[in-house]
């Protein structure tokens, strides 16, 4: 039953990630929800079929003596993300107002939410940027 449960919730992860690129080509390229649903199904399955493939079909196949997964798990997890976690974390730092960043912090009835909004914003403006960057350099030298 253990596994019939993360079965469920993961394919339920699946169709919530599924959605927001869904949602994003209906908004965006005014696709109709059933093309932009079958665009989407058939982009990821492309883009995973070589993982999920690289044990079998493609276990020969090597790109920088790499398999086809440990390729994917390198470019997604070790350049990709943080990337990605950077960027999120100028632009929330650098990008947003101060009255922006208030309005969604600091609650009027927490008296600690001033506080904490002082060390947050100290945090994602300098000392959050530097550790990505320096794990982010230790990653690809090590």
């Amino acid at each position: 039953i253990f596994f019939i449960c993360l079965y469920l919730a993961a394919l339920g992860a699946s169709i919530m990630l599924l959605e927001t690129s869904v949602a994003h080509l209906i908004d965006s390229k005014r696709f109709k929800r059933n093309r932009a649903s079958w665009s989407m199904i058939v982009f990821v399955f492309i883009a995973a079929l070589p993982a999920s493939l690289s044990s079998t079909v493609f276990k020969d196949m090597k790109f920088m003596d790499l398999s086809m997964l440990r390729l994917y798990d390198k470019v997604l997890v070790d350049y990709l993300l943080p990337v990605v976690c950077l960027g999120i974390s100028l632009l929330v730092g650098f990008g947003l107002t101060k009255k922006q960043k208030e309005n969604l912090f600091i609650r009027e009835d927490e008296m600690d939410s001033e506080n904490l909004y002082r060390n947050w914003h100290f945090l994602v403006r300098w000392l959050v940027p530097a550790v990505i960057i320096l794990g982010f350099f230790s990653s690809i030298f090590y």
